[in-house]
C-alpha cells in the first residue's frame, strides 16, 4: 500500500477533531458552568461582563474612535470606584456627570474630572496603579507621565499630554478628525480657526493611516483567495485517490467528509465577507479624507 502523506494524516486528524468538537458542544449548560438549576443557568447566560463597564468617552454621542479627544484609559473611572467606593462614585455620576452637556463631557477626561471633583489623593492613585503593575496587569496601571497629567491643575498642559493619538492638539485645544469631517460637510472649516497647513498635515496623517488599513486588507484578500484556490485543487485531487477510497472502505462516512469540506468552505466564505467589509470601510475613509483635503485646499 502506498505511504500516506503528512497532509492526508492532518486531514484525518481534522476529521477526528471535528467529531470531538461536536461531542464537546453537546454538553449541557450545567456541565459547562457548574450551575445546578435552570434559574441560575438563565441568569448566567444573560450575564455579560461588559455590562458593568461604562465607556464615558461615548456618553451623548456613540462610539467613534475618531471622535475621541483623550486617551481611552483616562475615560474609565474604575480607579475612583476602588479608592472612593463604587456607591459614592455612582452618586457623583448621577448627580454631576450625567447632568453635563455633551460638550462639557468631552471637554475634560472623565477620570480627570472625578479625581478633582472628589479630591482623590495622588498617593492612593499611585499605590493602586503599582498594585496592578505588581499583579502583572500592566494595561490597568498608569505610566508616570499620565498620572502627573491627571493630577495637574493646569488643564491646558493636561490636554497636551493626554490628547488621543488620533486627535490634534493645537493652540491649547484638542480637535478630533470627526470634528474636521463635520466642519467640512457643513462648510464650516474656517470657523475651526486652524491654519491651512495644520489641517492639511492632520488630514494627511489620517490618509496615510487609512491607506495602510486598505493595503493590509487587500493583502489579506489576495492571500485568502490563493489559499482557497489551493485548498479546492488539493481536495479535488485527493477525492480521486486510492487513499480516499481506502478511507471510505474502512468505514468513514462520506457525509463526514462532506461536513469537513463544507466547514472549510464556510470558513473561507465568512473570512472573505469580513475582508470585503474592511475593504469597503477603508475605501470609504480614503475617499472621504481626499474630499476633506480638497475642501481644505480650496476653502482656506
Amino acid at each position: 500500500m502506498k505511504k500516506i502523506s503528512a497532509i492526508k494524516i492532518i486531514l484525518l486528524v481534522g476529521l477526528c477533531v471535528a467529531y470531538i468538537l461536536i461531542a464537546a458542544c453537546s454538553k449541557t449548560n450545567e456541565e459547562a458552568t457548574g450551575l445546578e438549576n435552570k434559574d441560575d443557568i438563565a441568569l448566567y447566560n444573560q450575564h455579560d461582563d461588559t455590562d458593568e463597564i461604562v465607556d464615558f468617552s461615548a456618553q451623548g454621542g456613540g462610539y467613534d474612535e475618531f471622535n475621541l479627544r483623550f486617551l481611552t484609559s483616562v475615560e474609565n473611572i474604575h480607579y475612583a470606584d476602588v479608592i472612593m467606593g463604587a456607591d459614592f462614585v455612582q452618586m457623583w455620576v448621577d448627580d454631576v456627570y450625567l447632568k453635563l452637556s455633551e460638550e462639557e463631557m468631552h471637554a475634560i477626561p472623565a477620570l480627570y474630572r472625578v479625581i478633582h471633583d472628589l479630591n482623590i489623593r495622588k498617593e492612593e492613585f499611585v499605590a493602586l496603579s503599582n498594585k496592578f503593575s505588581d499583579m502583572g496587569a500592566e494595561l490597568m496601571s498608569f505610566p508616570p507621565y499620565v498620572t502627573e497629567a491627571l493630577f495637574n491643575d493646569d488643564v491646558t498642559e493636561m490636554k497636551r499630554v493626554l490628547v488621543n493619538e488620533k486627535a490634534l492638539f493645537y493652540g491649547g485645544e484638542i480637535y478630533t478628525w470627526a470634528q474636521v469631517r463635520k466642519a467640512t460637510n457643513e462648510g464650516a472649516l474656517i470657523a475651526l480657526g486652524l491654519p491651512q497647513q495644520v489641517l492639511l498635515d492632520f488630514a494627511n496623517e489620517r490618509l496615510t493611516e487609512f491607506r495602510a488599513w486598505q493595503e493590509e486588507w487587500l493583502g489579506y484578500k489576495t492571500a485568502t483567495q490563493k489559499e482557497y484556490n489551493e485548498y479546492r485543487e488539493y481536495m479535488a485531487r485527493e477525492t480521486n485517490t486510492e487513499w480516499f477510497s481506502f478511507s471510505l472502505h474502512k468505514g468513514v462516512d462520506p457525509n463526514d467528509w462532506r461536513f469537513l469540506f463544507e466547514s472549510e468552505e464556510a470558513y473561507f466564505m465568512a473570512w472573505e465577507d469580513n475582508i470585503n467589509q474592511q475593504l469597503n470601510a477603508s475605501s470609504y475613509r480614503v475617499k472621504e479624507t481626499l474630499d476633506v483635503i480638497a475642501s481644505i485646499t480650496n476653502t482656506l
